[in-house]
């Protein structure tokens, strides 16, 4: 059986006996689920012959425009591109958690500067990285 995904039209040929009436099925593809409903079959020789015997229209006139008889099939890609996914948006909340996380960053770097003195009195190791960076205790000028 073929069945025909509704959403970007992917086809798979399936066996009958795996598709009971109403299973739900899944577009690898896409990842829709849709009941299984086999794809239209291809024009059988009865079918071919029943439109044979059915009337013919005149072709139009020249000057006459042609009437489409529906609209025209779509492709998968069409169909994709007719309804594109929206991005997130920003948010003015997420703005201002930046500019919050940068005021702490910035006020942390500060007090790590300023009470440096105090932080190397507390927490001795502290005094390496301060040395290391140039921001170490002043020493008094040797006589």
């Amino acid at each position: 059986m073929r069945i025909v995904c509704p959403i970007c039209s992917a086809a798979y040929e399936v066996r009958d006996d795996l598709l009971a009436p109403g299973r739900f099925v899944r577009c690898a593809r896409c990842e829709e689920q849709w009941v299984a409903v086999p794809a239209t079959p291809p024009p059988t020789a009865e079918t071919a012959d029943e439109a044979s015997a059915a009337p013919r229209q005149a072709p139009p006139a020249a000057g006459a425009p042609a009437v489409a008889a529906g609209p025209p099939a779509l492709t998968a890609m069409e169909r994709l591109a007719s309804h594109p996914a929206s991005l997130p948006r920003t948010g003015a909340g997420l703005r201002i958690a930046w500019a919050a996380s940068l005021v702490v960053v910035l006020a942390l770097g500060w007090g790590i500067i300023a009470w440096r003195a105090d932080l190397m009195r507390v927490w001795p190791p502290s005094a390496r990285l301060y040395d290391a960076l140039g921001l170490g205790p002043a020493t008094p000028p040797e006589r």
